[in-house]
This record gives structure tokens, sequence and C-alpha cells, in this order.
């Protein structure tokens, strides 16, 4: 099962079922929307899933794979 998760009024908004051999990273590009908060499973991520949450114009909050390597480039504050 696959579900989309309206943040701001605590509803589900979209839910997918498949059989346990669909790719997630498949049903993540089906449930992208402008504007939506994802927040999805260390397993559906992948650079090319990154690429198609900016192209959406969507947000997302996820933790990184242990194996990625990264750089701050900008430390922000926060309230």
């Amino acid at each position: 099962m696959h579900l989309a998760f309206n943040l701001n009024r605590m509803i589900p908004v979209q839910v997918i079922t498949t059989d346990a051999n669909t790719l997630e990273r498949a049903m993540l590009a089906r449930l992208l929307e402008p504007d939506v908060t994802c927040i999805p499973d260390r397993s559906y991520l992948s650079f090319e899933s990154i690429h198609q949450m900016l192209d959406k114009a969507a947000f997302f909050v996820f933790r990184m794979p242990s194996h990625w390597k990264y750089e701050g480039l900008l430390m922000c504050r926060l309230i």
C-alpha cells in the first residue's frame, strides 16, 4: 500500500494498492503533486526520484541512506 496523506487536514487523499513485487520508486512518482510534502522511506530514494520531486515542485523530507556522502552548503537556524 502506498499512501498520500494531507498533512494539513490529517486525512489520506490517495491510496495505491499493489502486490509485493511492485517497485516503490514507481509508486512514489505516481503520488507526486506540486506543493505536497513527501516523506518517503529510504528504500524509495534515488537521485532520479529526488529530481522527480523537484520537477513536480513537491517538498520532501527523508533520512539519507548511510552510504550517501554529502557536504552542507548552508546552515540555517531553526526556530
